[in-house]
């Protein structure tokens, strides 16, 4: 997966737009000069205002991407990621914005009924064996995890 640190990216932003409906990050469609399409900014929260089991969550988002190669088509591809706090002071990564509608502006119109389903066809993908490396899979008991260890259902 190719990615810039922002700070070498030497990018000029035309347009940001902060996106609600975020429950974790604050997130922005960003459109950058000379790029077609508009990219995702996804910064996360300042750590005084994380709990004890969020704590470098976007960290622990960003190394599980390998093991979704089975429904990556279906994710953002990450352009950048920059964990240094040099650029914003916090977390951020940068990503594709996807094609369609968000789920909040269209989910409504399907009968409530049908909704599980939606979850649940992603959450049986294939890619079920990954690695835990946050702090809070290292300290939270059974979760069945640890650092460095795998589990696999």
């Amino acid at each position: 997966m190719a990615f810039q640190s922002i700070e070498r990216a030497h990018v000029q932003v035309s347009s940001a737009v902060e996106l609600g409906a975020g429950m974790y990050n604050n997130t922005y469609r960003v459109q950058v000069r000379g790029r077609d399409q508009p990219v995702v900014l996804r910064v996360a929260p300042p750590a005084a205002k994380q709990f004890r089991s969020e704590r470098e969550l976007m960290r622990n988002e960003y190394a599980t991407v390998p093991w979704l190669t089975s429904i990556a088509p279906l994710m953002p591809q990450v352009v950048a990621a920059d964990w240094s706090h040099e650029v914003i002071d916090r977390d951020y990564l940068v990503q594709t914005l996807l094609d369609g509608v968000p789920a909040p502006d269209h989910l409504g119109s399907y009968p409530r009924t049908t909704w599980p389903h939606f979850s649940g066809s992603w959450a049986r993908s294939p890619a079920r064996c990954m690695p835990s490396v946050g702090r809070a899979s290292a300290r939270l008991p059974g979760l069945g995890m640890r650092r460095g260890r795998r589990r696999c259902r």
